[in-house]
């Protein structure tokens, strides 16, 4: 016969498990971005004015358990302290039943997860009246994303011909990290060096057929023929 404490246990792993089966595998390029965007009040108008020797801190949006956080594009994200969770979703708009729903299934991510560290971004979406939570796990000091299950990432590695090898497919994970750091750039600190480094990422990523990189040099090739000089 079970202890209390030990039905207890066996009772918080089922109840785990019946919530993350309602977990998705997802990365930022597949979320919706955000889905609150900042608005000017029409009637008040816009206000620019920055009073004299104003220094003041970062004034806190605070919405239950949540912090809003607005975005440099101007747009607002949310995120939960405890279980270092991010989400573009408009918290604002969720009600009740959702919002309890999303914190059962980020308690039961983050006892899945067992990584401290690791930062979660979820996505509710509902799918025949049922709610269901599109993730992914951010690894900052790694610098890529990940998941706490096995799934078949085709979607995800569909522009590659044949993705087999690790390296090649961290590539992609490492892509989407820092796609991550765009979308939710808070808790992020870049150094120089890692700076440097994306840029040359990004130039390589832009560049298309005209450039290629050799180290720190940049080629550039001509794709179109000259014009004779007559």
């Amino acid at each position: 016969m079970l202890s209390p404490s030990q039905q207890s246990s066996k009772q918080m792993v089922q109840t785990d498990t019946d919530v993350l089966n309602r977990s998705i595998p997802s990365w930022p390029s597949e979320l919706q971005r955000y889905s609150k965007v900042i608005k000017h009040n029409p009637i008040l108008g816009a206000d620019y004015t920055i009073q004299c020797k104003e220094v003041d801190g970062f004034r806190p949006n605070k919405y239950g358990i949540w912090e809003g956080i607005v975005h440099p594009s101007g747009v607002m994200y949310y995120f939960e302290a405890s279980t270092k969770t991010y989400t573009g979703f408009d918290i604002q708009r969720c009600s009740d039943d959702q919002l309890l729903g999303l914190k059962n299934w980020m308690d039961a991510a983050r006892r899945k997860l067992q990584e401290d560290a690791w930062f979660l971004v979820v996505e509710p979406i509902t799918r025949q009246n049922e709610y269901y939570y599109e993730y992914y796990c951010a690894v900052l000091d790694k610098r890529v994303i990940t998941w706490f299950e096995a799934f078949n990432a085709d979607l995800l590695f569909q522009e590659c011909a044949c993705a087999r090898e690790w390296n090649h497919k961290r590539l992609e994970l490492e892509a989407q990290f820092w796609k991550h750091v765009d979308f939710f750039p808070r808790h992020y600190n870049m150094k120089p060096s890692e700076a440097n480094e994306l840029r040359i990422h990004l130039e390589w990523y832009l560049a298309g057929d005209k450039y290629y990189f050799i180290g720190a040099k940049e080629l550039k090739i001509e794709t179109e023929p000259r014009q004779q000089k007559d």
